[in-house]
């Protein structure tokens, strides 16, 4: 979770199956009382927005919570100041009811279909309707005069689809990847609705924006490093290996390990090999790059004429 460093006490984070999504912060200035993080958005993937309030939180009056999604307010959960250190309070979707029967639309990522090459030109209304898309906002207030309304019906929230988005009409170095839509309704346990007056003339007291984008998005933006370039081990002088990353470092050594298996395996393979050669006259089999001397002197002392001497014995046939 986001601890918001003007308000002690205060955290929030966007969840998905259970798990809060890792944040990263870009380290940029951001208005007083905001706090702003990216997270990585996951095609079809459903998430809720936690929050908590722990001490030194003032528990002296009700806060409610307005969640904005590309621009549109969905949900605003109220909690009471005697609630407020209790538990983790969850925001899982847009909230309605008809009659006593409550349901649920739960938020979901879904990815935008971008369209390259179209000259058209783009009209104005289409820019703005992008131009908040990929941000969750969170706007803390505290409230006044919080009072029970057990005859509110809140209609049925719909997010229109964007279809497909012509690239022109995304702002230069937003890096769109994903738009928040909202799942069928499903019915849920009851809701208690409340009346109440914005205290401190409506102004929120805390700001949370969530930017979320794809893993390819974010480091695009450079808010999650991109994986190191390979290096060719040709190149790597001393002043490259100096300035090289620890990703490609560790590459070059892995590049260096391959080989020296590469060269143990030739030299085993090579150790191992045996080469026989027969004789030409049985086998039939010449090889004119081999040069077998010991056969050839045999051959040699096998057809060699001589006379005899003396000490050979000699005997006629007739």
């Amino acid at each position: 979770m986001v601890v918001h460093p003007d308000c002690p006490g205060l955290e929030a984070s966007v969840v998905v199956n259970d798990d809060v999504l890792k944040e990263y912060d870009d380290r940029t200035q951001v208005p007083a009382k905001t706090v702003e993080r990216y997270v990585e958005a996951q095609t079809g993937a459903e998430f809720e927005v936690h929050f908590r309030f722990s001490h030194p939180f003032p528990t002296d009056r009700a806060v409610s919570m307005i969640v904005t999604v590309d621009g549109k307010d969905v949900d605003e959960p109220l909690v009471r100041s005697r609630d407020l250190c209790r538990k983790v309070h969850a925001s899982q979707g847009s909230i309605s009811n008809v009659g006593s029967e409550h349901y649920v639309q739960k938020f979901r990522f879904a990815e935008l279909d971008i369209e390259e090459g179209d000259f058209q030109a783009v009209p104005e209304h289409v820019k703005q309707r992008l131009e908040p898309v990929g941000t969750i906002t969170l706007n803390f207030y505290f409230l006044e005069n919080a009072r029970q309304n057990t005859w509110l019906e809140v209609e049925r929230k719909e997010i229109r689809e964007l279809g497909t988005v012509s690239e022109k009409a995304v702002v230069k170095g937003a890096a769109l990847s994903h738009a928040v839509s909202l799942a069928e309704p499903e019915t849920t346990q009851n809701v208690e609705y409340f009346d109440a007056e914005y205290a401190d003339n409506g102004e929120p007291f805390s700001t949370f924006h969530f930017h979320y984008h794809s893993i390819a998005a974010l480091k695009a933006l450079y808010i999650v490093p991109r994986s190191p370039e390979p290096l060719e081990l040709s190149d790597c002088t001393e002043d490259v290996i100096q300035t090289s990353t620890r990703g490609q470092l560790e590459q070059i050594v892995a590049r260096l390990r391959r080989q020296e298996e590469v060269r143990d395996r030739m030299k085993r393979e090579r150790a191992e090999s045996v080469t026989e050669v027969g004789d030409d006259e049985i086998n039939r089999v010449a090889d004119d790059d081999c040069v077998c001397v010991g056969a050839r002197e045999a051959k040699r002392r096998r057809y060699e004429r001589r006379l005899p001497s003396a000490e050979d014995e000699v005997v006629e046939l007739d």
